[in-house]
């Protein structure tokens, strides 16, 4: 599958962007840990792998360097939410690329109880759904999980159903898709289809939101500004906080 990070985009670094990240859950800690996923196994139509096939997770601290430009030392990234946002949530998983990834930040502020994000560059959905079986085995998904997949690549039904396998039993929050590439309508398309399939979905319309803001994107029509992805976050936490 063709990727979409292949350019470089201002403001973040490709050293930055290169790495994958995951936080901390234990009150007052904001740290950074490396994720290490082996390329997924071959599958036999839907069945999913027995969690032992799972890649593990590892936790490495990565040098001070390694820090993207959202974390700066004068800024401070709240790590507990409204308690409004709390009460009606309980712990929240996010899933997502280098969309995802550089506005981190941003849903940090209105979220705050992201135990785990797993965001990287050019993550494609087969492997996201692999590391999402090996969350769930290891008990670390969250009562929500906020999924933003299918920007580097299709997103098929079937991959949509065999996600929500590994979901099974949680309140999950897809965000479509505003991509300049030829599979942005079909994503989009499977998303709003599966969405209706299962009662515990729900759509983020970021395409609908952000269409006629070009101001929101950098110059390649996909990764967010600042306030851009202000809005993204909003977005997201809007739906968090809806009924």
């Amino acid at each position: 599958m063709e990727s979409t990070t292949d350019g470089v985009f201002s403001p973040y670094s490709r050293s930055s962007l290169s790495r994958k990240y995951t936080f901390g859950s234990t009150p007052g800690i904001y740290e950074m840990s490396s994720i290490h996923t082996e390329a997924p196994a071959k599958r036999t139509g839907n069945k999913p792998e027995t969690p032992s096939a799972r890649p593990e997770i590892t936790t490495e601290k990565p040098p001070a360097e390694a820090a993207s430009a959202e974390e700066t030392p004068d800024e401070e990234v709240p790590t507990t939410p409204p308690a409004d946002v709390q009460a009606l949530t309980g712990p929240v998983t996010a899933i997502g690329d280098s969309v995802m990834l550089g506005s981190i930040a941003e849903l940090q502020k209105p979220i705050g109880n992201l135990p785990i994000i797993d965001a990287e560059v050019g993550l494609q959905v087969a492997t996201a759904i692999d590391i999402l079986w090996q969350r769930r085995a290891a008990g670390q998904l969250g009562e929500v999980v906020i999924v933003h997949l299918g920007n580097n690549g299709t997103f098929t039904a079937e991959q949509f159903d065999e996600m929500m396998k590994a979901l099974e039993g949680r309140r999950v929050i897809f965000v479509n898709l505003k991509v300049p590439r030829t599979w942005e309508g079909p994503n989009n398309q499977v998303l709003a289809d599966g969405v209706k399939r299962y009662d515990n979905t729900t759509l983020v319309d970021w395409n609908s939101t952000s269409l006629y803001h070009p101001e929101y994107f950098w110059d390649d029509g996909m990764h967010l500004r600042p306030e851009g992805a202000k809005v993204y976050a909003d977005l997201i936490s809007a739906q968090l906080r809806a009924p």
